[in-house]
């Protein structure tokens, strides 16, 4: 092993460091210039949110396999090209369309936008009203120490929640990856791409017309008309992607389709990357996606005959997700309680019961009670 890939392989914090400032940067400038017809598809964040899909991780490797292939001249090794993914993907959630809005943006703004109920956030969450009201009109100088708690709030928030994460994956590590083998289709979609990298397995790269290849072609053949459209209005919108299209690829159904009485039905996906990644998920998943959805549609189409949800037939696809009256947010369903609250608290606990005995010698043997664990772990070091 040579010393660069030993020193890459010692100083992961250091590549950290230096990665996520470069990409904290030119991701957030580069989104500030995307068209805003693009801004939703194009960024470095989330292409793909239902999916949680983010580009950055990709764009990372691809530049990485260059760079090592003409500069370093193979120096990089699958590890490095590891620690490159995993730090992209963590701050490519940060580089999006809604970032730094989301949560964040709305205690802020809520200073001037509801003042009634304004009162009762902390100063160390959200600036004075006059503060963050500046955010309209700019032109003004940063006041650093105004802003400096709210900053400092939030980013303790996102720590405290990537430590817990960190701590969650790496309790159920061994059962998803060496037990239940869980595909993971972002990671499973990465690692084929790691796989052709420079001085890694290179499966069909002698043919120009692999599997990879002809998929790589795909892709730009369906993006570049949707990038000149995006650029110049001119360009005819081959796709009809301009044409009640929501973000990264739905199609938004309008009010006045004559699928619009079907009143749980709203968006259906028109991008082929969703569709690719799919083919990633098991069976199963992939079957329950469309069960339950059928089961929604049905359930809304009763309540609707029974006089809930009215005017939701008028609607476009967008106001049916997120404006009320809708099935996720009033009665007699609610159902965005049951999957945000109960639902995903049940999960939890279903799979801590089902894998109790797992959770109990994972936290044995972190404090070394299980015998031969820590003889194990000695040998193969």
């Amino acid at each position: 092993m040579s010393s660069t890939e030993t020193e890459v392989q010692k100083n992961p914090i250091l590549l950290a460091i230096v990665l996520s400032l470069f990409l904290s940067v030119i991701g957030t400038i580069w989104v500030q210039l995307l068209p805003s017809s693009l801004a939703n598809f194009y960024n470095f964040g989330r292409a793909m949110c239902a999916m949680q899909l983010t580009v950055a991780p990709f764009i990372v490797l691809i530049f990485a396999g260059l760079i090592n292939k003409f500069i370093m001249k193979g120096r990089m090794n699958l590890t490095t090209f590891t620690y490159l993914y995993a730090i992209s993907m963590s701050g490519s959630f940060f580089l999006g369309t809604w970032i730094p809005m989301g949560p964040f943006g709305d205690i802020i703004s809520a200073r001037y936008k509801n003042p009634d109920w304004a009162v009762y956030i902390p100063s160390f969450m959200a600036p004075p009203t006059a503060i963050a009201q500046q955010i309209l009109s700019g032109g003004v100088p940063l006041p650093w120490g105004d802003w400096m708690p709210s900053i400092l709030s939030n980013w303790i928030v996102q720590v405290l929640f990537g430590w817990f994460f960190i701590a969650t994956a790496s309790i159920f590590r061994r059962l998803w990856i060496d037990v239940e083998k869980v595909p993971f289709p972002h990671a499973m979609t990465a690692h084929e791409l790691l796989r052709r990298l420079p001085g890694e397995e290179k499966p069909n790269r002698k043919s120009l017309l692999g599997p990879f290849a002809i998929g790589v072609f795909l892709g730009i053949i369906f993006l570049f008309p949707i990038l000149m459209g995006g650029l110049f209005p001119w360009f005819p919108d081959i796709y009809g992607w301009r044409v009640n299209t929501c973000g990264p690829g739905w199609y938004a159904m309008p009010g006045n389709s004559p699928l619009a009485g079907i009143v749980g039905f709203g968006t259906f996906m028109k991008n082929p990357l969703a569709t690719a990644v799919a083919y990633f998920a098991p069976l199963s998943i992939s079957f329950n996606a469309w069960f339950w959805y059928l089961i929604f549609m049905v359930l809304m189409q009763i309540a609707f005959a029974m006089g809930f949800y009215t005017g939701i037939d008028t609607k476009g696809g967008c106001g049916r997700a997120w404006c009320s009256p809708n099935g996720t947010m009033d009665p007699p369903y609610n159902f965005q309680i049951i999957s945000y609250g109960g639902g995903l608290m049940g999960l939890t606990f279903m799979q801590l019961i089902l894998n109790r005995n797992y959770v109990v010698e994972t936290v044995k043997a972190a404090f070394g009670r299980v015998r031969g664990y820590a003889r194990s772990r000695r040998t193969r070091r």
